[in-house]
């Protein structure tokens, strides 16, 4: 066996090290590009469970304004609602 005089200086275990750096870095790799893949879709899930909910604020404040809207025109008789009135709700 040639061995370079570097070589021979090494311990074994570096010498194992060294020929298995390309694999480990090569799953390293591997391993945080699937940990940044996942946590783009959990990011992409949650935007996307995320857009109803905003939705719904929304919704839910028409709701209430229509609910205003018809408690003030049924507490009051039509020729009492005034156009001026109307206004108040937009």
């Amino acid at each position: 066996m040639n061995h370079t005089a570097a070589e021979q200086v090494l311990p074994y275990w570096v010498r194992i090290v060294q020929a298995l750096g390309p694999t480990i870095a090569g799953f390293a790799t591997a391993t945080i590009a699937l940990a940044v893949a996942l946590i783009a879709k959990r990011q992409w899930r949650t935007a996307h469970e995320k857009i109803p909910l905003n939705l719904f604020d929304r919704r839910f404040k028409v709701f209430n304004d229509t609910v205003e809207f018809h408690k003030f025109c049924f507490n009051q008789t039509w020729h009492e609602v005034e156009l001026y009135d109307l206004n108040l709700f937009h």
